[in-house]
């Protein structure tokens, strides 16, 4: 029994340390202090996307107790001063970045550094002439968010296919494309996946078990959509709308940023999703595109 438990517990440890490790972006330096307001924008632009999947985000605050407590100096920090801040904090990796102009231009220099090791594992960066730039939604026409995402994708801690297990049922991993609903439906029924083909479309119960940090769409939250409530009423958007504070790849146990078809209809021609981006509940025509994940 005692070495049952033993092997119990060191599988915890090594879950924990696969899937809840901790990183944090710092704030921006700047070359000359004119570049201070631009700087703490595209800092705060850069955070809003670097949400890497399989890390918790530590904010501001924490590192901001940890500066005070060790009485360094907040705008001058060294490389050794942030790696000792990621130790205190328990960290895996965290970013640093540096605003430069070039005669007009913003160029926006990032490093990942690893926490334990001290090494820089990443270095990227992106230039644009105009701060307005950053505020663009397309990933293509924003250079931070483009940066921040890609970087992201880069460090992401993607559980293996075989871990695809929440609550006792198993997930396919996300489809490259959008389809239709009832091609959804279809394409989870022919699944083939490892020797198995049970698979199919999930309904809104169980698409709500991989929402994370968004307690009102959880299962068991507040919001009454559910397989046993799918009219219009069920809906509020106090409830069931998402948390908009949250950052993309924040709300989904997986990582996912999109929206995903449930099997759950709503009226005729229209069925419920979960949008991962915020974690709310909503509804789409069924002849709309929507990512999938099969479940069994």
């Amino acid at each position: 029994m005692k070495k049952f438990l033993f092997l119990i517990g060191l599988m915890l440890v090594l879950t924990t340390s696969l899937f809840a490790q901790k990183a944090a972006v710092m704030e921006f330096k700047y070359e000359h202090s004119s570049l201070k307001k631009d700087a703490d924008t595209i800092s705060r632009v850069f955070k809003q996307y670097f949400r890497p999947a399989g890390y918790t985000m530590v904010e501001k605050a924490e590192i901001d107790r940890v500066i005070a407590e060790k009485g360094f100096q907040k705008n001058s920090l060294t490389q050794d001063q942030i790696i000792k801040i990621g130790q205190v904090l328990n960290l895996s990796m965290i970013v640093i970045g540096d605003i430069t102009t070039l005669e007009g231009p913003h160029s926006v220099g990032v490093k990942v550094i690893d926490v334990k090791s001290g090494a820089i594992r990443i270095t990227d960066g992106e230039t644009f002439r105009y701060l307005s730039e950053i505020f663009r939604y397309h990933d293509l026409d924003n250079p931070v968010k483009k940066l921040a995402k890609r970087l992201a994708a880069q460090v992401a801690i993607r559980p293996p296919e075989s871990k695809h297990e929440v609550n006792k049922l198993k997930w396919s991993e996300k489809t490259v494309n959008k389809m239709k609903w009832e091609d959804a439906v279809n394409y989870c029924k022919n699944l083939d996946k490892s020797g198995k083909s049970s698979w199919r479309l999930p309904n809104i119960d169980e698409l709500r078990t991989l929402i994370k940090n968004c307690p009102s769409t959880q299962t068991g939250g507040i919001c009454s959509v559910k397989t046993s409530c799918v009219e219009d009423k069920c809906w509020k958007a106090d409830t069931c709308g998402g948390c908009y504070e949250s950052y993309l790849g924040n709300c989904s146990v997986f990582g996912d940023e999109d929206e995903l078809w449930s099997s759950t209809p709503n009226t005729e021609g229209s069925s419920w999703f979960v949008d991962f981006s915020d974690g709310g509940l909503s509804v789409r025509f069924n002849s709309d595109y929507v990512f999938v994940r099969c479940v069994r």
